[in-house]
């Protein structure tokens, strides 16, 4: 995937906006990781991987570590221009980690941001993949296995306390009016990461006795982006014959721009659907709080309508429906998916971590090989338990 910038890429489409757009393309050589030492560490286990046209440089702790992080994400391309508008540069960067991460730029540690980056090259992270029949396929694959194996899953039923002592946990659960209570020697815990921090504050779920005190300050570390989501489905793909950069829109995964509700969009790319979802992140979230759906599902058309340089009114009747999720109001949630604060790097390991051979901890927010906020982070962490698990035998 290439990634070109201008503040204006095409006047019809960005009207002044700072638009960015995200092809799917081959990555070009000069987009290659090299294994480089950081200048403040010797040792060879604190290698990092960085392109190799930044390793050139004798030291990057001369740049910003958010123009850094920048210059990481667009290439060699973007160096020298980082340094002749290092204003513009930091503001485009702190665009992308709210926008991509939904992380709080004056929050995140800017070291999890690149460790983040090499993990993705590691695995081609800038292509773009979707499940066909989409997240449902693949929970059916998963219980569909479990009921083959007779596991039952209790939907509908909602857990309210963890009582645990070495070797044995109960989990006292509720569904509908009726209450129950679930033992077992072992139990591997995915809350999301805002509902872990309620129950840390004694504001949700309760543990009974608390995490250890090591798991509490890995929680303080960690930040649960916001996110409100608006999915447009249209009767046919309106951007597809719009022209900027010298090409059309038309593979086109994702657009970037300074809009101050929903500055981030994405289509389901490389399958050619007519929707596209608007993501409104962090500050974005917070601008549209109070509002109501409709007013939000308008909010989310005006915009798209200004960044593709189109009539409102051309828009709105291509529209067949829209659907919007608010992920910090979920209570199941409590935010979008997890990033770390400056300073927290490692924190997940402390998370993720077992308790007395007890208690044992898998989601995104625990994953350690920079894979957070992703469903395959997910998933290996829950092996992960599970072969903690398993090696107690």
């Amino acid at each position: 995937m290439v990634v070109r910038f201008s503040k204006s890429p095409n006047h019809e489409i960005a009207k002044s906006r700072n638009v960015l757009v995200l092809y799917n393309i081959e990555v070009p050589p000069e987009s290659s990781v090299a294994e480089v030492e950081e200048p403040s560490k010797a040792a060879p286990s604190s290698a990092r991987r960085i392109p190799h046209w930044l390793s050139r440089l004798r030291s990057y702790a001369i740049l910003d570590p958010l123009i850094f992080f920048y210059t990481l994400i667009l290439g060699s391309a973007s160096l020298a221009a980082s340094f002749a508008d290092p204003t513009g540069a930091k503001q485009h960067a702190i665009a992308y980690v709210s926008g991509f991460n939904a992380a709080d730029p004056a929050q995140v540690s800017v070291q999890w941001l690149v460790h983040g980056r090499a993990a993705e090259e590691e695995i081609q992270g800038d292509r773009a993949f979707h499940i066909s029949g989409g997240y449902q396929t693949f929970l059916d694959l998963l219980t569909d296995d479990l009921a083959s194996r007779q596991v039952p899953i209790h939907l509908n039923t909602k857990v309210q306390r963890v009582r645990w002592n070495t070797g044995q946990v109960e989990i006292g659960v509720v569904s509908g009016k009726s209450e129950a209570t679930f033992s077992a020697p072992r139990a591997v815990i995915t809350f999301p990461l805002g509902v872990l921090q309620s129950a840390a504050q004694e504001a949700g779920i309760n543990f009974d006795p608390q995490l250890p005190a090591e798991k509490l300050r890995a929680l303080e570390k960690l930040a649960m982006g916001k996110v409100v989501r608006v999915t447009l489905c249209f009767r046919r793909r309106i951007w597809e014959d719009i022209t900027a950069q010298e090409k059309t829109l038309a593979g086109m995964s994702f657009l970037f721009s300074d809009d101050k509700l929903f500055p981030t969009w994405w289509t389901q790319m490389p399958d050619p659907v007519p929707m596209i979802t608007g993501w409104a992140p962090a500050a974005s979230a917070e601008n549209l709080r109070g509002m109501s759906e409709g007013r939000i599902v308008q909010k989310a058309i005006e915009t798209l309508s200004s960044l593709l340089g189109l009539e409102q009114s051309l828009v709105q009747s291509e529209l067949v429906g829209a659907y919007f999720h608010d992920w910090d109001l979920d209570p199941f949630s409590q935010g979008a998916y997890s990033y770390v604060k400056a300073g927290g790097e490692g924190c997940q390991r402390t998370l993720g971590a077992p308790v007395d051979s007890t208690l044992f901890f898998a989601g995104e927010a625990t994953d350690v090989s920079g894979h957070n906020g992703t469903v395959h982070g997910a998933i290996a962490s829950g092996k992960r338990a599970a072969q903690e698990i398993l090696a107690l035998r």
